[in-house]
């Protein structure tokens, strides 16, 4: 314990966590994503933060909510070249389904019902990819509500060289199609991807645990999972 905590006055000058420092953490490290995917992009926060950090990225946003698209479609204009919008929601398989809509719209899903429902189209990452619409990403972020799983079965193929996914994990499964943090994680390493970095938690307003989490996988096998010196 005392170890920890000269660790933490040794690097109290930095966030432990966060969004930026992770990404920032990245790009310092010589991470340098070409296609970066956002999945569940909203009004395109984070793909601000990612061309900020990534500025020669080529950014994919993914946001089937009909209310951000204007937003997105604004966006992607005054970022020609390196934004391209996809008004979809990403599933394992084509066709349609319906959104569940929260009110503050944040926690808008395809996992559960919302204040108001709406029919969107959904694709899969390998269909879109066999059809030319997307290319492979390097950096894949999902922030889809429960829907993980679903996006990345349904992206085998197009996943096959990525190197990071940024991704939503829970301590509790708060639907079905949720799945707890250990599960998770066994999941994504069958893909081939291990946890890299906490990026950041939530606690549960009902009784202040620890409900959710963004953590960052990176590639079993990339170049950064080899350097396993401390100092």
């Amino acid at each position: 314990m005392l170890g920890w905590l000269n660790i933490r006055r040794k690097t109290a000058a930095s966030p432990l966590f966060g969004m930026e420092p992770a990404l920032e953490g990245l790009r310092q490290r010589g991470v340098r994503p070409a296609v970066v995917f956002d999945i569940g992009a909203s009004d395109g926060g984070w793909s601000a933060l990612a061309l900020r950090t990534w500025p020669a990225a080529r950014v994919h946003c993914f946001e089937p909510l009909k209310v951000r698209a204007q937003a997105l479609a604004d966006f992607a204009a005054r970022n020609p070249g390196r934004v391209t919008h996809h008004p979809v929601g990403v599933s394992d398989a084509d066709g349609e389904l319906q959104l569940g809509v929260t009110e503050d719209l944040w926690a808008s899903s395809f996992a559960y019902k919302g204040q108001s429902a709406q029919t969107a189209q959904v694709r899969s990452l390998d269909s879109m990819l066999s059809e030319g619409v997307i290319e492979k990403p390097d950096f894949v972020k999902i922030d889809v509500q429960g829907f993980e799983r679903r996006v990345i079965s349904g992206g085998t193929s197009a996943l096959a060289s990525c190197s990071f996914i940024l991704m939503e994990c829970t301590f509790y499964p708060f639907c079905a199609e949720m799945r707890p943090l250990d599960e998770t994680i066994a999941f994504v390493a069958e893909a081939g991807f291990v946890p890299y970095e906490f990026v950041d938690f939530l606690r549960r307003p009902i009784d202040g645990a620890m409900g959710q989490c963004d953590m960052l996988f990176i590639r079993r096998s990339h170049e950064l999972m080899k350097d396993t010196r401390w100092a």
